[in-house]
């Protein structure tokens, strides 16, 4: 069972940014979830984007849409796969992503993509849904439920920290941009990595490319896709 004082302690420093009520009243509609559907993540994992990425490294947000809905999937990280995952057996949007950082990376230098995505939590990302959760094989099925938690952090993050790079994945995710300060902060958008994937085609590499020539631009340290 998920209850409030579990959940907070994967948050550490992040917690200071957390509606406490907001977060009580949306685990206990998640209970009921997990109790009558089949939902991922699993409960350990639904927060674990906090837990991966130090408040104080923060320099990158990523936004994204649903965890993925297939079984035994999704991470807690947006995006990620498990490390073990083989390489022919990424998901889609996944391999979106890889083959788009891979193209910008080589321009320079042969790199190794980490599939799980934690080498970039490392370095001060936090890979979020819109929704935290979903129900297996449903997208969307959670988005209601997560909006208001998902929608408060945002906007005290953005209140909080500045000169913070927001990447909105898809059209679910820039519903998210009137809740980001974006007077001290940076917001670029790109369509989801689901949506290449569904005409067969490659994402430009642009938005990955702009973070680092923003990072750099404020002496920040870059981004090692």
């Amino acid at each position: 069972m998920i209850n409030t004082e579990l959940a907070t302690s994967y948050f550490g420093d992040w917690l200071k940014l957390i509606n406490i009520n907001i977060l009580s009243n949306t685990l206990n509609m998640l209970c009921i979830r997990y109790k009558y559907n089949n939902v991922v993540p699993t409960k350990k994992l639904v927060f674990r984007a906090f837990k991966e990425c130090s408040y104080d490294t923060l320099s990158v947000v990523i936004i994204g849409q649903d965890p993925y809905p297939q079984y035994n999937t999704a991470t807690g990280i947006a995006f990620g796969n498990d490390i073990t995952t083989e390489d022919c057996n990424l998901s889609p949007s996944l391999k979106i992503i890889k083959d788009s950082v891979l193209n910008l990376e080589n321009i320079n230098n042969n790199t190794k993509f980490d599939s799980s995505l934690l080498s970039w939590c490392k370095q001060g990302i936090l890979l979020l849904n819109s929704s935290l959760t979903t129900e297996i094989n449903k997208t969307g099925a959670h988005t209601l439920l997560w909006r208001k938690f998902i929608t408060d952090f945002l906007n005290k993050l953005s209140n909080k920290k500045e000169n913070i790079i927001y990447i909105l994945f898809g059209e679910q995710a820039k519903t998210m941009k009137p809740y980001i300060n974006n007077k001290n902060n940076i917001i670029l958008t790109e369509k989801h990595p689901a949506y290449y994937a569904r005409i067969n085609s490659k994402m430009p590499f642009t938005v990955f490319k702009r973070v680092n020539e923003i990072l750099k631009e404020k002496n920040k340290k870059e981004i090692y896709w």
